[in-house]
């Protein structure tokens, strides 16, 4: 049977893995061993209990592919090499094990590793919108917080900035975004509605500024401008997973570094 390996276990690579777990050696490698139904993270800032309703182990619903959780370091034409880390797991046959690393042979593989956020900034109070986990470790932070900095006016930033402005009314809610509209790439019409939802909620809204750097509490824009926050969120600066295909694969990547 020849061997399938998967990078990523988002809804790409979980929905390979289950459609060809029958036909392949499926062997799915994940930095987390569970899926997480994206969409409806945001929820859990408001309502942390809601994780499990969006989290489901890939062991749940696999049941013969190999999951491996570790970091995809390098990929070649023939070789897979991910870091595992302290993660436990169960080595696949005719592959490698050294230094808490494995390289792992193909004859197919899936690259399903998705994006993340890249952030110019490092402050514990910064929490970056991105997963499950990050939002149910600030949720009492949150509750707590008088001032809540929203950096960035994309699809995230507006749908947090409603969900916390939903659920709460003793928050100040301030969102600074770079471009001159909210959700910028949508219908006019639901531009139009973000704004006026949002301001409805008392939420203000700064645009054409960016937030460079911190002190302290205290976010900075370009502009010199100040917010003294209690916490913030990162919800903007996306940018593909692709450094482990730059060695070997570099010419199939575009610009903005996409296959």
């Amino acid at each position: 049977m020849k061997r399938l390996v998967i990078i990523g276990g988002g809804f790409s690579g979980s929905y390979i893995a289950r459609k060809l777990e029958k036909y392949f050696e499926v062997i799915l490698i994940d930095t987390k061993n569970y899926f997480e139904f994206t969409p409806g993270i945001l929820r859990i800032i408001v309502e942390p209990d809601h994780f499990k309703k969006i989290q489901i182990l890939h062991s749940d619903y696999l049941k013969k592919a190999k999951i491996l959780i570790g970091n995809v370091k390098l990929i070649t034409p023939k070789y897979v090499f991910v870091n595992t880390g302290n993660h436990r797991f169960s080595i696949p046959k005719n592959s490698k094990e050294f230094s808490g690393k494995q390289k792992i042979k193909y004859d197919y593989l899936a690259i399903c590793s998705g994006s993340k956020y890249s952030s110019p900034i490092k402050e514990q109070n910064l929490v970056m919108a991105t997963r499950a986990n990050h939002l149910v470790d600030s949720y009492k932070k949150l509750c707590k917080s008088k001032k809540v900095l929203i950096i960035g006016g994309g699809l995230v930033g507006v749908e947090l900035s409603a969900e916390i402005a939903t659920h709460y009314n003793d928050k100040d809610i301030t969102i600074v975004h770079a471009k001159d509209k909210l959700i910028e790439r949508n219908h006019n019409k639901a531009i139009e509605h973000a704004e006026k939802f949002l301001k409805n909620k008392g939420v203000k809204i700064i645009y054409k500024e960016r937030i460079v750097r911190y002190l302290g509490n205290t976010f900075i824009s370009n502009k010199g401008n100040r917010f003294n926050v209690d916490i913030a969120f990162f919800c903007t600066g996306i940018k593909t997973n692709y450094e482990f295909m730059k060695k070997h694969f570099s010419g199939k990547l575009n610009k903005s570094n996409q296959i």
